[in-house]
């Protein structure tokens, strides 16, 4: 790879770093100015447990596979999915920090927290009330769910 090269990768690694950081910031300032918190991974969690009524612990390990806990660990990654979340973690990254679980066991739980959603009303009810309390709702466009700050 020549100078001019390793320049111009420099230059878009730069600018991608930059855009990241200012859609963090505008996040961020769009929580602030809602009057709620930014969303943190441990609020998050925790604000799923005391809404489903489960111990964080459990959630948080891989020998718990009950349904209960395993429907609320796929909201956690869906929300974290979500590019407005002001999250940005590889699958393995949140699997890692949900207590060890693989890239592969998060892409299942996404897909079952889309499909569940899309056919349940109350579950649609349970996480439109949950995501309410940090702030957010899910919308619908072109048949895809998405988090939106709730800003009114």
């Amino acid at each position: 790879m020549n100078e001019r090269e390793t320049e111009a990768i420099d230059s878009l690694v730069a600018e991608f770093r930059n855009r990241l950081i200012s859609n963090y910031h505008q996040v961020n300032k769009m929580a602030l100015e809602s009057g709620t918190q930014p969303l943190r991974f441990e609020n998050l969690c925790q604000k799923c447990c005391d809404y489903f009524g489960l111990d964080l612990d459990r959630m948080m390990s891989t020998e718990t596979r009950l349904h209960e806990y395993t429907r609320a660990r796929s909201i956690v990654y869906w929300v974290m999915r979500q590019r407005d979340s002001g999250f940005n973690y590889s699958l393995s990254k949140m699997g890692e920090m949900m207590g060890g679980f693989t890239h592969a066991t998060v892409i299942n739980s996404i897909r079952k927290f889309e499909e569940e959603f899309e056919f349940s009303s109350d579950f649609q009810f349970d996480v439109n009330n949950l995501l309410g309390l940090v702030g957010f709702r899910v919308v619908t466009r072109n048949r895809k769910f998405y988090l939106e700050l709730i800003t009114e």
